[in-house]
């Protein structure tokens, strides 16, 4: 995004030096990553872990193993102990340097005019930025495991865009009782005017964009849309675990997801394997992007939430129904190996809408080509009218 009024990294609170210097370099580079990286595990504390595991699993005063089962079983008791250990230890000693909403949200709000507001009891961080374009207003819904921040290069297409983080993402916190679902369709909306507007979604975002558009007036343009088959109408799915027994579960499972998924993200060589599925050619801005939300607190709950709330459904006469109403524009790279361009082909036969296929781009057109993305959007918008 771009900034709202001049801002150095030497000004802001200690806490979030990395955040400034993210905002205020020319490029995002020198984002330090010293603050979301664990420190590296040292020997005496691996050697402290494997030996107590050892230990405890030879309290019981057993003859010695004299079979391949029995020392398959002891192994296995040692790697529970030790796993068990490894948990605690980096629950007590060796969790990332994360910040409160108190601590970012003054210096989010002076470096990329971010404000956070209250859309179906969820409190929601979003950007806004003015410029010229065809539109009066446009609303830039990111995909998983992204942040408004996917969108910071793309240029205006209305006069005023909107680009917020979904529930769980970015600097938007879980909401205490609503669905993720709704509080990201519900700031959608809002941020929708009474002129001519359209609502762009990529990937996973494009099913809160499509139900966006379904409830307002407006275009609707998606990114490598994930409607795909597989999910197709799972609001109609028979479960086949009891929600007793799915609650428990992940009650049981959940503070471990957490661990792993914290270890996960705080190493470098995750995002650049990860996104190097997505991108082409991944480069430290683009990381620096990426790993950005790991400094709010709470961030890896959020994402194990949505994972588990399924983040929204769409169904076949959902679509029938927006592309009947609505004029929708799909865009998709013929190198997407996440969501292969023949699904969008497939979506283009399901309903009226124009599909333009990218040469030589990937899952995430709008930040490998933005200029090409946005002059694709300009013209499509110039041949028709908002229906």
């Amino acid at each position: 995004m771009r900034l709202a009024m001049p801002f150095t990294a030497s000004s802001a609170p200690p806490l979030l030096q990395p955040i400034a210097s993210f905002a205020s370099a020319p490029t995002l580079q020198t984002l330090p990553y010293s603050t979301l990286a664990y420190s590296s595990p040292s020997l005496p504390a691996t050697l402290l872990h494997t030996t107590a595991a050892l230990l405890l699993t030879s309290l019981p005063k057993q003859r010695a193993v004299s079979s391949g089962r029995q020392l398959a079983y002891c192994l296995l008791r040692a790697a529970l102990y030790y796993l068990t250990l490894r948990f605690l230890h980096t629950e007590l000693y060796n969790r990332p340097t994360t910040h409160s909403p108190a601590t970012y949200k003054p210096v989010l709000l002076r470096l990329v005019g971010a404000t956070f507001e209250e859309f179906e009891g969820g409190e929601v961080c979003v950007v806004r930025r003015q410029g010229v374009g065809v539109y009066d207003d446009a609303v830039l819904v990111h995909g998983f495991g992204a942040s408004s921040l996917s969108y910071h290069t793309l240029p205006a297409l209305a006069a005023t865009t909107h680009a917020y983080d979904a529930p769980g993402f970015g600097f938007t916190a879980p909401p205490p009782t609503a669905s993720y679902h709704a509080v990201s369709v519900a700031a959608g909306l809002a941020c929708l005017g009474t002129g001519r507007s359209v609502v762009v979604g990529h990937s996973m975002g494009a099913v809160a964009a499509m139900d966006v558009a379904e409830q307002k007036k407006c275009d609707l343009v998606l990114i490598s849309p994930a409607l795909m088959k597989g999910n197709v109408e799972r609001e109609t799915t028979r479960r086949w675990i009891p929600g007793v027994v799915t609650r428990a579960l992940w009650s049981c499972f959940k503070p471990f997801f957490k661990v792993l998924l914290r270890r996960l993200v705080s190493r470098e060589s995750f995002w650049v394997k990860g996104l190097a599925i997505a991108f082409p050619q991944v480069t430290p801005e683009v990381v620096s992007r990426y790993r950005m939300p790991g400094f709010r607190r709470g961030w890896e709950e959020g994402v194990l939430e949505f994972c588990r709330q399924s983040g929204g459904t769409w169904s076949l006469a959902k679509w029938s129904s927006v592309t009947a109403k609505r004029r929708v524009l799909v865009i998709h790279g013929a190198e997407d190996e996440v969501v292969k361009a023949e699904n969008s082909r497939w979506l283009e036969g399901l309903g009226r809408c124009e599909v333009v296929v990218m040469a030589g781009v990937g899952h995430v057109a709008h930040e490998e080509r933005p200029d090409e993305v946005a002059e694709i959007v300009r013209e499509w918008a110039e041949r028709g009218s908002v229906r």
